[in-house]
């Protein structure tokens, strides 16, 4: 059981679970409730928890506010700082004891995430002094509730709702009139004219007959899965391919009431598209060939943001095949991360351990590890040994560099310059024209040859 001194985060306290009162957040209760969170998760999702309290608050007292992904960063920013902080806090010196102070009366002041026009967007006077003394001195109260302002968005809300209920009325009115028609009787029998006759003569009145319609037969399809596959391959969002399709079609004569194109249509066509091609593929490959599983970690652009997201393309290859099988997103590169991505991806594509015979990975520690690197997870995941191929040009570095210490001595910086001169001057080289050592195999003995037979054996016999 943890004391409260050892729960205790310095210069910020105890954390707290969730934001309280009836002020805006201050820097510190921001820190507090993110350091409690971050036992549980890492630093994003403890800066989202945290945003999403702050948010409520801001709301609650009606000020508008930057978009969330700005607050994620704004709290992330704060944390950094305390992080460099913290860093050098074991130095008794002026200037860090200035640093601290100055940080510990930082932190009392305002977390403010108010919209850069808040002042001028707001249409109370009471929220613009409310927020200005909260900017000044973290100063004034909110109430409970504010029963003028609530009695009259509740007059609102009920005068839209009237409005509602009225265009549904009329909506339902407009329907029924469509559904039906007024015919007049028209027959070219005589008995029936003068019939008719008569009644008009006598001034009497006929009442007309409404009769309701058919339903209209269903449209036809005309994004079929090869205009879908046309789209997806010219990258043409689904606004410009519904027109784009509606203009062809109309071109060649195709009357457009009797068509769907609309941008629903075309959005729905295509995911069912990608999802029936998606299947096709996915049960057509069986592979009976020895497989080699390609993985390999990279930042790359999220699609939904500005940041940048941790993904890992995983592929399969053979004789004659080369499939990527998915390029998941990751919340961390840790080894056990990559190789449960990778066991989900081989099952997702149905893939049996037996036909699994060796990975391909680069050489840093989260995929060499010993006991927590994906290639040892990934082992024990598929319960059997397979042949490790790392990385050529990682490999090639590793020699590299061990040629040079035995020829040169240690490097005594990170740079070598003789790389460096060799990287500089490499385009005015002429690369059309080398000559290349020649080496005796036969001062290697008979590695090579054992060393193919090895592969050839581990590849042919993965079990």
């Amino acid at each position: 059981m943890e004391t409260r001194s050892q729960t205790e985060v310095w210069l910020i306290g105890q954390g707290s679970m969730a934001l309280s009162g009836h002020t805006l957040p201050s820097k510190k209760q921001v820190l507090q409730t993110f350091f409690y969170h971050k036992k549980d998760n890492n630093i994003r999702q403890s800066a989202t928890i945290v945003t999403q309290q702050v948010l409520i608050i801001w709301n609650k007292a009606r000020i508008p506010t930057k978009q969330p992904y700005h607050v994620v960063a704004h709290v992330e920013k704060l944390f950094d700082k305390y992080c460099k902080l913290k860093k050098n806090k074991g130095r008794d010196s002026l200037t860090q004891h200035n640093n601290e102070q100055a940080f510990i009366e930082e932190i009392e002041q305002l977390f403010d995430i108010a919209h850069e026009n808040a002042m001028t967007s707001i249409t109370l006077e009471e929220d613009r002094q409310f927020l200005q003394m909260q900017r000044d001195s973290m100063k004034g109260y909110m109430g409970a509730l504010d029963t003028e302002l609530a009695q009259k968005e509740e007059r609102i809300t009920e005068r839209k709702a009237a409005v509602f209920q009225r265009q549904v009325k009329e909506s339902e009115r407009k329907s029924e009139a469509d559904e039906t028609v007024e015919l007049v009787e028209s027959d070219t029998d005589d008995n029936d004219e003068d019939g008719n006759d008569d009644m008009k003569n006598s001034g009497a009145f006929c009442p007309s007959k409404k009769v309701k319609t058919c339903p209209p037969e269903g449209k036809k399809k005309v994004i079929n899965p090869e205009v879908c596959s046309v789209l997806d391959r010219l990258k043409i969002p689904n606004h410009s391919g519904s027109l784009l399709v509606s203009t062809v079609a109309h071109g060649l004569g195709i009357d457009l009431e009797a068509c769907s194109t609309s941008y629903e249509s075309v959005r729905r066509a295509r995911l069912e598209n990608r999802q029936q091609v998606a299947l096709e593929v996915k049960s057509s490959f069986n592979p009976t060939v020895p497989l080699t599983v390609h993985w390999d970690g990279k930042l790359l652009p999220d699609l939904t943001g500005r940041d940048t997201v941790d993904r890992l393309p995983i592929l399969v290859t053979g004789y004659g095949i080369e499939k990527l099988l998915a390029a998941p997103k990751l919340d961390s590169g840790t080894g056990e991360q990559m190789s449960s991505a990778t066991i989900a991806a081989l099952n997702d594509w149905s893939i049996p351990a037996e036909r699994i015979a060796a990975i391909c990975f680069d050489t840093t520690s989260s995929y060499t590890g010993i006991h927590v690197g994906a290639c040892t997870l990934l082992e024990q995941e598929l319960g059997k040994t397979v042949l490790y191929l790392a990385c050529r040009h990682h490999v090639h570095e590793i020699v590299l560099s061990h040629v040079y210490k035995t020829c040169f001595g240690t490097s005594s910086g990170p740079e070598i310059k003789l790389f460096e001169r060799f990287r500089n001057e490499w385009s005015k080289f002429q690369h059309d024209s080398w000559l290349t050592e020649d080496i005796d195999p036969s001062i290697y003995g008979d590695l090579i040859t054992k060393a193919v037979q090895f592969a050839q054996k581990a590849l042919l016999h993965p079990s």
